[in-house]
């Protein structure tokens, strides 16, 4: 009992009475759908899954990508690298009504859940595509491996590389690529929010012409598995104006 009490005025705190009351029954007592204020249509969690229970509290309560851009009628177009079941999608679909997204998660399970956590937003006409795929410096094929650390901790690797922990090969894919298949190529990219598990690493130290076309870049990087993941994400952006913000986890770049 007292885990709830504690659980429900942490709710109450960041989402209010009203809101704190539907998602702790949803969430705790009837397994259902969650609905609360600021995302537009009902989303669906793993209610056993400690990372999806983390990733709810980071993204919807904590909002930890609210209000990136002030002017929400003029994005129109966002990558979501390291999409995870979608929440992140959903807040970004909810913030900006005009705005289309491009969502791609490497793990078939979490993959699945993104899917449905979408749908409701390609009803009248499609604003949310998703891939199943990793991203990296260049087009192909690489291992999905477990990183241990939950269903938020799935990563692409090269061959040879964590063989032990081996889940699946999945198809790779550019951020060049992703822009040329959305039609988005030589198109201003409104935010790009980046978080791959350390394959952030690979991704920054190459073919990083892209960044002429971003207007806000969100990256949560992890020396933790991946040792010079901030080196090359600070080395690729030395050659652009930016103003940084820190955000929790997140480092956010503002590019001129």
């Amino acid at each position: 009992m007292k885990q709830y009490i504690h659980y429900f005025f942490k709710l109450k705190f960041y989402l209010g009475l009203a809101d704190a009351c539907r998602v702790l029954w949803a969430k705790e007592i009837a397994k259902s759908s969650l609905r609360v204020k600021g995302v537009n249509h009902e989303f669906f969690i793993r209610y056993d899954d400690f990372a999806d229970n983390q990733i709810f509290n980071e993204v919807i309560l904590r909002k930890a990508y609210a209000g990136l851009l002030h002017e929400k009628r003029t994005v129109r177009r966002i990558l979501d690298l390291g999409a995870n079941i979608g929440l992140a999608s959903i807040t970004f679909l909810s913030e900006y009504p005009d705005a289309e997204i491009v969502a791609v998660e490497p793990e078939m399970e979490n993959f699945s859940l993104l899917l449905k956590n979408v749908a409701p937003y390609n009803e009248r006409k499609e604003r949310a595509r998703c891939l199943r795929a990793g991203v990296w410096n260049k087009d192909g094929k690489l291992l999905l491996v477990d990183s241990q650390t939950g269903s938020h901790g799935y990563r692409v690797t090269e061959h040879g590389q964590g063989e032990q922990l081996r889940k699946d090969e999945v198809e790779v894919y550019s951020i060049r690529s992703l822009l040329r298949n959305a039609g988005w190529e030589g198109k201003m990219i409104d935010i790009v929010k980046v978080d791959i598990e350390g394959s952030e690493k690979e991704l920054f130290e190459a073919d990083t012409e892209w960044l002429e076309y971003v207007r806000c870049l969100v990256v949560e990087t992890h020396d933790r598995f991946k040792p010079g993941s901030s080196k090359a994400v600070f080395a690729a952006l030395s050659e652009h104006d930016y103003r940084l913000v820190v955000r929790g986890s997140n480092l956010i770049f503002y590019l001129k």
